[in-house]
């Protein structure tokens, strides 16, 4: 038994009719790479139960890539990454019928599909007898997959500002009318993962596909990565090119990177969808929709921001999931007077930016509004300051809810200078690796956090 797989890249005139949401007024340019699968199979049910792995690992962008998203994640907390969208089943249900739903209610066989022979039907297999221990699980994750995406199942991406993961399984029937018999079954998992950077102006998604359950003679399938750009990317590479074969129960891997042209001080965006569609030849071909959680834009960019990474490139250009908003973190035990002003001023005063609350902050980057709500927040501040000390301020001047931009809803306090400048620091790298633009939302969280509001100390608001 054999997988044949191929890429495909498809002009706009060869992709189907889709609804999509256009974030521009420009062209929308579909740059579309396929994985292309097709199975053939005897009629009883295959099994293996060894897994493997097919990975090109030669392309520089993707290694580079993959170094640094190694070494992101290890930085990571368990705060982040975090589900992203929310699954409407309706949607798929609405296009896809259920097994049981066809055997109640028979649809029409076009005259079309009859004289080609095709009167079976595609459904999707709900039946919970046949999900017994008996049935073999997917395969392992491939390596590559992350610990904090390797338990998640369903349609939702999870997702951090930097990285994207998504596993789902299809299990689909073909039923012959009129009696309603299944003479076939396909049931593969599939894995996502997709790889930006604050600091590199490209762009990898790396697709993972292993049936594990087939039976029925000439079963096929296919998955169709839709890229969806505007006019400023395009595609640099594809790999696992050309026919592949495969073993059930294997993963194969499809790779496309694709390279953001967006001129200088601009910003794009590149939106990502996946359809499967499954084809017999009892069967007319059926489209499975997987748009239940709908577009993932990754917002790539070419503006200056401040600072630079630890080989001393500049933040000059990058990408990023700008819809995850991110967490800025300070440690109660590195930070202690800090964070009892930030924890005071949020479970207190109830002002905005606690992770969790739902009212985030958000970055501005003009060095007139910052420093207007510094010298708003500090103007009642001690002068000269008392030694070791300095004013700190929440929320922070950078932000748009800051003394001053904000409508005068802050706090400040004298805290230890060290201190101020330390969280100053972190928060400058945060702004950084997180690729914050003017007015991205952001939250902040103190870990651990605060039982209770702690004691309000040498406020100067």
């Amino acid at each position: 038994m054999t997988i044949s797989v191929g890429w495909l890249i498809v002009s706009e005139s060869m992709l189907p009719s889709k609804g999509i949401v256009i974030h521009s007024l420009r062209t929308v340019i579909r740059l579309v790479g396929a994985i292309v699968l097709s199975l053939a199979f005897l009629s009883t049910p295959t099994h293996a139960s060894s897994s493997s792995l097919n990975i090109p690992d030669d392309n520089p962008k993707s290694v580079e890539m993959r170094k640094w998203a190694a070494t992101a994640m290890a930085d990571s907390n368990k705060l982040q990454p975090e589900p992203y969208g929310s699954p409407n089943p309706a949607i798929a249900q609405s296009k896809i019928p259920t097994c049981a739903q066809v055997r109640a209610n028979p649809p029409t066989i076009s005259a079309e599909a009859r004289e080609a022979g095709r009167t079976a039907i595609w459904c999707r297999n709900t039946d919970t007898a046949q999900r017994t221990n008996a049935e073999p699980p997917p395969p392992a994750p491939p390596a590559e997959i992350p610990d904090w995406c390797r338990n998640e199942f369903g349609t939702a991406w999870v997702t951090d500002r930097a990285f994207a993961c998504k596993r789902f399984i299809d299990d689909y029937d073909i039923l012959q009318p009129p009696l309603m018999d299944k003479i076939g079954r396909i049931k593969f998992a599939v894995w996502d993962m997709i790889y930006t950077s604050p600091i590199r102006d490209y762009v990898v998604h790396r697709n993972w596909v292993a049936p594990f359950i087939v039976e029925g003679e000439a079963v096929r399938s296919g998955r169709w990565l839709h890229e969806v750009c505007d006019t400023q990317c395009a595609l640099d590479s594809a790999s696992g090119t050309g026919r592949t074969a495969l073993t059930l129960n294997q993963w194969t891997l499809g790779e496309a990177i694709w390279d953001s042209t967006v001129s200088a001080r601009k910003s794009a965006k590149i939106y990502t969808t996946m359809d499967v569609w499954l084809t017999h030849p009892a069967t007319p071909d059926i489209e499975i929709p997987n748009e239940l959680d709908g577009s993932h834009p990754i917002r790539c960019d070419n503006q200056v921001l401040k600072g630079s990474d630890s080989a001393g490139s500049a933040y000059t250009h990058g990408c990023v999931f700008s819809q995850f908003v991110p967490i800025l973190i300070f440690s109660r035990s590195q930070l202690p007077e800090l964070t009892d002003h930030i924890g005071w001023a949020t479970l207190t005063r109830g002002l905005a930016g606690l992770y969790g609350s739902g009212f985030p902050l958000h970055r501005i980057v003009d060095d007139a509004d910052i420093n207007g709500n510094r010298d708003t927040a500090c103007e009642n501040a001690p002068d000269p300051r008392p030694s070791g000390q300095s004013c700190d301020e929440y929320p922070m001047a950078s932000t748009l809810e800051g003394a001053e931009t904000g409508g005068g809803f802050y706090s400040c306090r004298m805290i230890n200078a060290v201190q101020n400048s330390t969280g100053g620091g972190i928060q400058g790298a945060f702004e950084n690796t997180k690729r914050l633009l003017d007015m991205d939302a952001f939250y902040v969280y103190v870990d651990p956090p605060y039982t209770s509001s702690p004691p309000n100390k040498n406020d100067c608001t």
